[in-house]
């Protein structure tokens, strides 16, 4: 069986702190956003002074590979840039330029770079392992590159005070675990795909929540105050992981980081109904679980969940209910999925349609969240 984090962790995740917000002015517009002039928050992303360092391994000398065409990673790095990251502060290193030597020597380097007044951001993408001792680490394209090597690389060379990491792979929750870890002069801001405990699956559904977010989509603002910040982010993820990829993003605070921290400024929602999750009559007569993208005149434009944007349409109100994820009592036992085999099980929690499980006559240690399509109910 997987290995997993411990019970506490999967139940209550990082401690998180609020943070001053911003005043705005608005105007209402057909798709439901406002026009919004945002004040500048207190503590608020600069480009200017943000180095990013991304790996994006999509092709291995095995043979595996995703398609190149559209890449997400790329357009991730693209999108830094409309942002104002100067092209001189990012690295970013494809496939076969990634390999450990490599990867290793240019990370140092690239780290020493840095002013002390700079904002590190670091991405990975590719596949994602862990050892039997339970460590995680990053497939490069010819050898692993271990979590704890990077973290301490960031520890040593890293003069700057604030680190922003991501990660799109399995078991990419280790980041943030790893994180957790260190006391350093460091603070540490992360989100990533899935648990430490879980694999990820190859769609890149957390590399676009991303892009969402640094191009300000109008849905990841909950709190409607004309930014998108750290924590509305990670709480976007987490909901779009687990309604698309049937698992559970992660999102760590560490050494004082401010989960508030504003990334960019966004139209204001208006509307209070954009980003919610509804279910919805598509065309077909059938109803399916999807999310509200824009709103006009008493109809939303929905984007349905597992499918591509070019599925989305324009849906009447009177043809829309409120979704609710199914969701097991505490305590309920069940049969869970595990490599082919069916294990009895408790639900400890449940989250978005997932279910945190302790199997029988097995340890904490193997606690995990589980999809819906691994759980049986027991009668």
């Amino acid at each position: 069986m997987r290995n997993s984090t411990r019970r506490h962790f999967l139940i209550a995740g990082a401690t998180l702190i609020a943070g001053a917000v911003g005043v705005q002015a608005k105007q209402e517009t057909p798709s439901g956003a406002a026009v919004s002039v945002p004040q500048k928050r207190r503590n608020q992303w600069e480009p200017a002074k943000t180095w990013v360092f991304a790996v994006g391994v999509i092709q291995y000398p095995d043979g595996q590979a995703w398609p190149q065409e559209g890449r997400r990673d790329v357009e991730w790095i693209a999108q830094l840039k409309s942002c104002g990251v100067p092209a001189a502060q990012i690295l970013y290193l494809q496939d076969k330029a990634a390999t450990l030597s490599d990867t290793q020597k240019a990370f140092g380097t690239f780290l020493a770079k840095m002013p002390a007044d700079a904002m590190l951001w670091f991405y990975f993408t590719g596949h994602g392992t862990k050892s039997t001792g339970g460590t995680g680490a990053f497939v490069l394209y010819d050898n692993n590159w271990s979590i704890p090597t990077v973290l301490s690389t960031i520890e040593r060379r890293f003069a700057g005070k604030t680190a922003l990491l991501f990660a799109d792979c399995c078991y990419s929750g280790s980041l943030g675990m790893e994180a957790m870890l260190r006391a350093g002069h460091v603070s540490y801001g992360v989100l990533t795909s899935s648990l430490s405990s879980t694999v990820s699956t190859g769609a890149l559904t957390f590399t676009e929540c991303l892009l969402a977010g640094l191009r300000g989509a109008v849905q990841i603002d909950t709190e409607d105050d004309g930014f998108i910040d750290f924590l509305e982010l990670s709480r976007f993820a987490e909901r779009e992981m687990a309604m698309n990829d049937g698992q559970l993003s992660t999102f760590v605070a560490t050494n004082g980081f401010d989960a508030r921290f504003a990334l960019v400024p966004c139209l204001a929602r208006g509307n209070p109904r954009l980003g919610e999750y509804i279910e919805a009559k598509s065309k077909d007569g059938k109803w399916y679980p999807g999310r509200i993208e824009q709103v006009n005149n008493g109809a939303f434009w929905v984007r349905w969940v597992g499918y591509s944007e070019s599925e989305n349409e324009w849906v009447s109100e009177m043809n829309t209910r409120t979704y609710i994820p199914k969701q097991l009592a505490l305590g309920s036992k069940v049969s869970v999925e595990w490599n082919g085999k069916y294990y009895p099980a408790e639900v400890l929690a449940g989250r978005w349609g997932m279910h945190l499980v302790h199997y029988h006559g097995y340890e904490d240690f193997w606690d995990e969240w589980v999809a819906p399509n691994r759980l049986r109910p027991v009668a």
